[in-house]
């Protein structure tokens, strides 16, 4: 595409070749260059390549909204996540006061062990944070802080705290993180409905604040009904991991 499109899909890209020759490309569709990026594709192997296609350098979409994976942790680096945004990041929010927001979820914990890590998105370069767990929204303010710090590169990321803290089977605790967003005015991630997601939410999940005591439900305010906050909280078991394999439900799409 010579054209800048709206981006609507996802594909993994593999690999490239500077030398890959123009002239490969279709009538009407040649790029005016060579080079190639290598993308593999999800609809299976009766797709192009057996899965796989080249997209050119002077394609001028493909580029629009990347993301690199670095540092991906291991499926057993903990006992139990706790999260409602199983679908990713959609939209960023303001929490009403600029750069500066807080945005915590509330779960009941299935057992005893520690919040030993959490997890979610920063929109720019030099991200401060601050990280605090506790059994209510109403007791942020005053709790101490689990982990702090700058994230230099924006993104996903997984922080873990460097003061866990201890959860009881059956009760409710809030894992509340603030930030402050040099130049970026809307710091709240949010699993928001797309064209490409539908995600479920409830009343009493997720909150935002702009200050860290006065709390709103994220599901109350305009265009949010159906949304959650993009945090997640990482729990080591007290004597036992997770043992039930995951349930999934496959329906179709809307």
């Amino acid at each position: 595409n010579p054209s800048r499109k709206q981006p609507n899909h996802h594909v993994l890209i593999v690999g490239w070749d500077d030398t890959f020759s123009a002239s490969k490309f279709l009538d009407g569709r040649r790029p005016p260059g060579d080079g190639a990026f290598l993308i593999k594709n999800s609809w299976g192997t009766d797709w192009g390549d057996k899965g796989f296609a080249w997209v050119s350098y002077y394609d001028a979409t493909i580029g629009d909204a990347p993301v690199v994976f670095s540092g991906v942790e291991k499926a057993g680096n903990y006992d139990a996540v706790y999260q409602y945004d199983a679908l990713g990041r959609s939209r960023w929010r303001a929490a009403g006061a600029g750069e500066r927001a807080w945005f915590a979820n509330r779960f009941t914990a299935a057992g005893d062990g520690a919040v030993t890590a959490v997890s979610f998105y920063t929109p720019v370069t030099g991200t401060a944070y601050e990280v605090r767990v506790t059994g209510s929204v109403a007791q942020v303010a005053a709790a101490p802080a689990a982990a702090a710090g700058v994230i230099d590169v924006p993104g996903y990321r997984t922080v873990r705290l460097d003061r866990p803290v201890a959860i009881a089977a059956g009760k409710r605790f809030v894992v509340a993180v603030g930030v402050t967003t040099p130049g970026w005015d809307r710091p709240v991630p949010v699993e928001a409905p797309s064209a490409l997601i539908s995600p479920r939410s409830a009343a009493g999940q997720s909150f935002v604040s702009p200050d860290g005591e006065r709390w709103t439900d994220l599901t109350t305010l305009q265009g949010m009904g159906r949304a959650n906050v993009n945090l997640k909280a990482f729990v080591d078991a007290a004597g036992a991991a997770d043992s039930r394999a995951p349930r999934a439900e496959v329906r179709g799409g809307a």
